[in-house]
């Protein structure tokens, strides 16, 4: 037999927990929002390899996840990318999605004034807006007009002259999207005391 032997040089594997992105597609039903954020179980991995192929992980990507017309709670499975010699703890991982239906909500809301000199007064017309928003179902009794707050800044009107003033959040609840003002901007007049 010929050669009579072959040389491997071997390397000592090493191990490095990763943590896991996943590459999703979500596609929700009509009238369906997210009720919480995408859960993966695990969220990191251990991966087994040569030092060098580790070195150049940072994260390890799920396949491609698609799923349309998601209503209510999903839970499926989806495999992890291959790496070329590496190898993983665990080769898929649990993906839960969890949405619910949502609804429209209106409310009207006061408008303070930030930055006003002591000797200036700012008249604001008018003085409140009706904000719409949509809300999950679950969020909806606990989202309300405190969760919100407006305001104008005197600062906007000095600088840059225009007759509207831009109406901008303080606070804005985070479950609630699609927010609208009506009006965005509102009417003033400055008069000095």
């Amino acid at each position: 037999i010929s050669p009579d032997s072959i040389l491997y040089e071997l390397e000592k594997q090493k191990k490095k927990t990763i943590p896991i992105v996943l590459d999703a597609e979500i596609e929700l039903e009509q009238q369906y929002t997210f009720s919480d954020s995408l859960r993966i179980s695990p969220s990191h991995i251990t991966a087994y390899g040569p030092q060098k192929e580790l070195n150049k992980l940072d994260t390890i990507h799920t396949e491609l996840l698609t799923i349309n017309n998601v209503k209510d709670t999903l839970v499926t499975q989806i495999d992890l990318k291959k790496v070329r010699n590496v190898r993983f703890s665990d080769t898929t991982i649990t993906v839960k999605i969890m949405s619910e239906k949502f609804t429209e909500k209106n409310i009207q809301l006061p408008i303070s004034i930030k930055n006003v000199p002591e000797n200036i007064t700012l008249r604001i017309f008018p003085s409140a807006t009706t904000l719409s928003y949509q809300i999950g179902l679950s969020s909806y009794e606990k989202v309300d007009a405190s969760s919100f707050s407006l305001y104008v800044d005197f600062k906007e009107a000095k600088r840059n002259g225009k007759d509207k003033l831009k109406i901008k959040f303080g606070k804005k609840a985070p479950k609630a999207f699609n927010v609208k003002l009506k009006p965005e901007a509102i009417d003033y007049i400055i008069e000095e005391k």
